[in-house]
């Protein structure tokens, strides 16, 4: 059985002093390893993330003049309204007119929120590097690798 080691990483280390650093977990006492463990929840590596962000809100709004409910997470309502502010529209119309995007180009779509996640997300990339963006919208990575 592999052995746990509190430490693996250097950047691992806060929270935990010079004698816990290279102790199995199975050599520790419960509130040392609860002691590492908050301070790693605590701890963000990749992004600072709150949580409220990924929280699911519903929301009435118009598409092509029906009236709707969709449920996104605070995340994607974020960006969906700043898309729709940097281009002078409102929410509803933004979203309206992804909605007729996707019907002339593709037709219908199985789940539609999933297809406004995908739009916020390629949006993002397109402002971030409009070459990186036509890349994703050439070929899916899984198609690209030859994954089935």
């Amino acid at each position: 059985m592999a052995t746990m080691y509190l430490a693996c990483n250097p950047n691992y280390s806060a929270g935990i002093n010079e004698r816990q650093r290279n102790i199995p977990f199975s050599e520790l006492g419960n509130t040392e390893v609860e002691e590492f463990v908050r301070a790693e929840m605590t701890r963000t590596t990749n992004c600072n993330l709150s949580a409220d962000l990924l929280k699911p809100r519903q929301r009435s709004i118009r598409v092509n003049g029906l009236a709707t409910c969709m449920r996104l997470e605070e995340i994607y309502w974020s960006i969906i309204e700043e898309l729709a502010r940097s281009e002078s529209l409102t929410v509803g119309k933004l979203i309206s007119r992804w909605a007729m995007e996707m019907d002339l180009a593709q037709g219908s779509v199985w789940n539609f929120t999933g297809y406004i996640r995908v739009v916020c997300v390629m949006q993002l990339i397109n402002r971030a590097s409009p070459a990186l963006s036509m890349e994703f919208a050439r070929s899916p990575a899984s198609k690209a690798r030859g994954v089935r």
